[in-house]
């Protein structure tokens, strides 16, 4: 990933090896900025072989694997979330030493057009969608924005359409989403609407988190249920391994 490109020139291809860290690879996704790499094997002077894609929440599931057995005798796995500096929290709740950056929420009475544009602003890749009194709703991601350009929806129909009338539209067009009111989002059984609480330990979140198709944990006051905090799997794995 070494130099910039010349001008016209397509971009250098960002790859690992099969014998790098995982850490390497870790912060190669990062500083790239891609979601996924290849693994090759080989030199320039012979084949190059692709043996594997790797990305993230894969890195994340292999550490995850590798210390399930060991993780009760490190003590660093048993503290609370709410006292380890990983995620992105509102201000008056931010652990010491996480990122000053506050987190960025949207109002489920908000048009599309404004969330979609907080999304760019924030450089996040989803939004917890919440009510009147700051209680989670729903999760609106980038993936979210993608379903909705297919058929172009977004440009014809929903640009000013409140945002709890199009998670409803998405929720109900996928067999494998529930529509989400307050007590659905706060459990975390909803593959939109995964959620912890600042007292889950760093073990459990490391295990929700290596699940497939799990990409943040949306924390929760045990409380009133208003959202403190996300977590992603970027998070966790800077914080582990970089």
């Amino acid at each position: 990933a070494a130099g910039g490109a010349a001008a016209g020139a397509p971009p250098p291809l960002v790859s690992v090896a099969p014998d790098d860290r995982l850490s390497h690879a870790a912060r190669m996704i990062t500083q790239s900025g891609h979601s996924t790499l290849p693994v090759l094997a080989g030199d320039e002077l012979s084949s190059v072989h692709c043996l594997h894609l790797v990305a993230l929440p894969g890195v994340l599931a292999t550490v995850a694997k590798h210390f399930r057995m060991v993780t009760r005798s490190l003590p660093l796995f048993a503290q609370p979330l709410g006292v380890l500096p990983i995620g992105t929290w509102v201000a008056a709740r931010r652990p010491r030493g996480a990122k000053e950056r506050d987190l960025a929420t949207v109002r489920e009475d908000a048009p599309l057009s404004a969330t979609l544009n907080l999304l760019l602003e924030a450089n996040v890749s989803a939004v917890p969608v919440v009510d009147e009194n700051g209680r989670l709703r729903n999760v609106y991601s980038r993936k979210d924005v993608t379903a909705l350009a297919k058929g172009r929806l977004y440009k014809r129909v929903l640009a000013n359409t409140p945002l709890v009338q199009v998670l409803a539209y998405l929720d109900g067009s996928d067999g494998t989403q529930q529509q989400q009111g307050g007590a659905e989002s706060s459990s975390g059984d909803s593959a939109r609407c995964q959620t912890c609480t600042r007292a889950d330990t760093l073990r459990s979140v490391l295990e929700r988190l290596s699940t497939p198709g799990v990409g943040r944990l949306v924390v929760l006051e045990e409380g009133t249920k208003a959202v403190e905090g996300v977590v992603s799997v970027s998070d966790v794995v800077n914080f582990l391994l970089m």
